[in-house]
């Protein structure tokens, strides 16, 4: 899906697409460096997004489990956020802030070797605003969050850069470019 979709938007020929990885598996278009895309899955859905600034995504699925441990890794402020009613985990609050932090994550290309701590979400019904460890990032950038729930099971977390608030090259969902999704 990632090279027929890239092979597209840049007009280069599907077999002479040449992607190589990060130090820490990051994937990148070694034929244009400004052509920047993720890909996440879970269940039977795949996302990729594909911008001309670096791009983080996460799709995951609603699903039960153990989140006691996972969220010792997160704010106090967003454990207070997941146990809405003060005492019991509230699992598709987990899930929004879990796929926030790992869209974040992906975006910086280091996976789960960064501290989850280093970027903290304040959500609320019409706002995601976040706090960044200022030691992780050698300059400043612009961080644009979107989060979209697809179904009642699934949740989708975009990280971007921006300059202005131009809505994201594009977003294919289950191998079809999807405009409704386009994320502004």
């Amino acid at each position: 899906m990632v090279r027929s979709a890239i092979s597209k938007r840049l007009g280069i020929p599907f077999e002479e697409l040449d992607f190589a990885k990060t130090e820490f598996g990051k994937p990148y278009l070694v034929n244009d460096l400004k052509t920047h895309f993720n890909l996440s899955h879970s269940g039977d859905f795949v996302v990729v997004c594909i911008d001309e600034t670096n791009v983080g995504v996460d799709i995951e699925r609603i699903d039960n489990l153990p989140v006691e441990g996972i969220v010792d890794m997160f704010s106090q402020n967003e454990i207070d956020f997941i146990k809405s009613d003060g005492s019991t985990f509230d699992l598709e609050r987990f899930f929004r802030v879990w796929t926030l932090k790992e869209s974040f994550l992906k975006y910086m290309g280091k996976g789960l070797s960064l501290d989850l701590k280093t970027i903290e979400f304040y959500i609320t019904k019409s706002k995601i605003a976040h706090v960044i460890d200022s030691d992780l990032l050698a300059y400043d950038k612009n961080f644009y969050f979107n989060q979209l729930e697809l179904t009642n099971d699934y949740i989708i977390s975009v990280c971007r850069e921006y300059k202005t608030k131009e809505k994201l090259q594009e977003f294919y969902f289950n191998g079809e470019c999807d405009e409704e999704y386009l994320f502004e």
